[in-house]
């Protein structure tokens, strides 16, 4: 007999949305590299009633949005059946051909092969080099190859002679007033870089950071609306930066692509600059042993927990040929200063800056929230300065907005 539900019935929609949650929480499902990859599903997403139910302030309506949002559910009810891949590692329409018995509407691919367990997953093709089972020690090996290690909390020291400066890309000035109370934090004479888009005024940034206590210089340019953040800090002031002992780097982020991360980019800068005890012993390390401080990602939010890349490698892979280098040494897995925001010293800057990269590599903005060249640039800075003496440190539990 027959038991399969019929495609339209309450008891297989019920079914769907159990195997939907399950595969929204193996890490088989990439949401940034689906929709990347699947552009005609994700614009129809943006105009459903799902996604709008997932940008709603009530907390219930936002987790039921959210879920019929996710790439699990489009899977489950409609990507499986038309040969969607729900990640870099998984070949929906390969699999399917190793087991004929999973027609649509039956058993959702991708379910079956976690079920069947890995051993069993692939009997007429090697089960993928790079999945779930096998990242996690491809990333323990890009970690130490990048010499990251994590800390909370840093030892005291006593803060270090040397050079500082800050550069701050102002996109949103709406945000200099919160960077100006964090500049305060920095417990010795520093100078100040400022690259601004057409949209701001260099008056009006002036009046928010000209009276800061231990600014020494400060420098204010507009720029082209190319490259983000990186390439106001790499190509218009990096040689300039790389003269400096040590070098913080912030931006005025915001995600508007996700309600969720809509605090991060004050978190990220209070991290950096949590307190002036706090910014010394950042110092004291890049003095001593380390070349990148950043914090870490938030727990609560990893859009690819496995790589690191998401919907970026094959950018990375295009600039890496750009710039003369191979692409093939691109690790499968990433390590990056999540938020493009850190602390360095500037030799790394000499280093990054002395790059071949032009402003035409970038594109105009408006761009995607991913798979561009400045999406790229901030995965790869970690990985094109791995000759540079010094080890990452990861600063763990990013603490609270302090206002």
């Amino acid at each position: 007999m027959n038991t399969t539900p019929h495609p339209g019935s309450i008891r297989q929609w019920l079914t769907d949305c159990r195997t939907a949650y399950r595969l929204r929480g193996s890490n088989w499902i990439i949401p940034e590299w689906y929709w990347q990859n699947y552009p005609e599903e994700f614009h129809r997403l943006r105009h459903s009633g799902s996604y709008r139910l997932g940008q709603s302030a009530i907390p219930l309506c936002n987790r039921i949005g959210r879920f019929f949002a996710h790439p699990a559910w489009h899977y489950v009810r409609r990507g499986a059946a038309a040969g969607c891949n729900p990640s870099l590692w998984f070949n929906t329409t390969a699999y399917c051909a190793a087991f004929p018995e999973l027609r649509p509407g039956n058993i959702n691919p991708l379910a079956h092969y976690l079920d069947s367990g890995s051993a069993q997953a692939f009997p007429v093709a090697p089960a993928p080099a790079l999945s779930p089972v096998t990242a996690p020690q491809i990333r323990q090996q890009v970690n130490e190859q990048f010499r990251v290690t994590d800390a909370e909390r840093l030892p005291d020291a006593p803060l270090p002679s040397g050079r500082i400066a800050v550069h701050i890309h102002l996109y949103y000035l709406s945000m200099a007033p919160f960077l100006a109370e964090a500049l305060r934090r920095i417990p010795a004479n520093f100078d100040l870089y400022v690259s601004l888009p057409a949209t701001v005024q260099p008056e009006d940034a002036e009046r928010v950071f000209g009276s800061l206590p231990h600014l020494g210089t400060m420098t204010l340019r507009t720029v082209s609306n190319r490259g983000r953040n990186f390439t106001p800090l790499l190509l218009e002031f990096g040689e300039a930066l790389s003269h400096y002992d040590f070098v913080c780097h912030l931006h005025t982020k915001r995600s508007p692509h996700t309600r969720k991360l809509a605090d991060w980019g004050p978190r990220l800068i209070t991290r950096l600059l949590e307190s002036a005890d706090a910014v010394t012993r950042i110092l004291a390390r890049l003095n001593d042993d380390a070349k990148f401080v950043y914090p870490a990602l938030p727990e609560r939010w990893d859009p690819d927990p496995l790589t690191g890349w998401n919907a970026n490698w094959e950018a990375a892979a295009a600039l890496q040929t750009r710039l003369g280098f191979d692409p093939a040494a691109l690790p499968p897995v990433i390590e990056f200063p999540h938020g493009g925001m850190f602390w360095t010293r500037g030799s790394v800057l000499r280093l990054l800056s002395g790059l071949p990269l032009e402003w035409n590599d970038f594109p105009e903005e408006p761009i995607p929230p991913d798979g561009t060249a400045a999406h790229a640039v901030e995965r790869l800075i970690l990985f094109w300065t791995q000759s540079h003496p010094g080890g990452c440190l990861r600063l763990s539990a990013p603490a609270r907005q302090t206002r």
